[in-house]
């Protein structure tokens, strides 16, 4: 068990390792009104390191987010921008830690856990 306001093993004393970065954990918790960090980063890593268009995230996800949502994040304006810029810069420096943090991501964003 993990003691977390020191971050490390109870029993032990040992430190744990956390395999996110800072920055990792500013783009986890960037928040951005309706959508989490979490939410964010999953678009971003689609449309950027997937390759998935535009047009189909506007269609994916317009049950949580209007099509200028979506744009804005894509684009990182407003108040998307510092997850944006998290985002572009693990993208640059650490790309195997956003595929940690959204490359298995088994539902999509907006879906309801059942």
């Amino acid at each position: 068990m993990i003691n977390y306001s020191f971050n490390q093993w109870r029993v032990s004393g040992e430190q744990a390792e956390s395999q996110i970065s800072p920055r990792g954990y500013v783009l986890l918790n960037a928040d951005a009104g309706r959508l989490s960090g979490q939410e964010i980063g999953t678009i971003l890593y689609r449309h950027y390191v997937k390759g998935i268009k535009a047009n189909e995230l506007y269609k994916e996800y317009s049950k949580i987010a209007h099509h200028f949502i979506i744009q804005g994040i894509l684009t990182g304006s407003g108040k998307f921008a510092l997850a944006y810029n998290m985002f572009m810069e693990l993208l640059e420096e650490n790309p195997e830690e956003l595929e940690m943090m959204f490359g298995e991501t088994k539902r999509k964003v907006g879906e309801d856990n059942e």
